[in-house]
C-alpha cells in the first residue's frame, strides 16, 4: 500500500502498521522531511523512536493550528 492510496481512499491505519511496511514508512517520513519534521538521514522506512518523534510533532503543530481562528485543520482525523 502506499500513501497515495490511503489518502485518495481515506483510509485509517495503526500507526504501528508502519512497522510492517517500510515503503509507505519510508513516503511518510518523506513528508515529515519535508516539513522539517524529521532529518533527512531520517528518512531510512523504519518506524522508530525518531519517526514516532516526528509524528507526534505534526499533531502537535495540528493541535495548535486548531487553535487559531478560522483553522479548518481536523485533528481528529489527521493525514500526512
Amino acid at each position: 500500500m502506499n500513501l497515495q492510496d490511503i489518502i485518495e481512499q481515506n483510509l485509517v491505519k495503526p500507526l504501528d502498521f508502519l512497522a510492517e511496511d517500510s515503503e509507505l514508512c519510508r513516503q511518510i517520513q518523506s513528508r515529515l522531511k519535508d516539513i522539517g519534521l524529521l532529518p533527512s538521514n531520517g528518512v531510512d522506512g523504519i518506524y522508530g523512536s525518531q519517526t514516532q518523534t516526528a509524528i507526534a510533532g505534526g499533531a502537535g503543530l495540528a493541535q495548535s493550528s486548531k487553535n487559531e481562528p478560522n483553522s479548518n485543520t481536523d485533528t481528529q482525523n489527521p493525514k500526512v
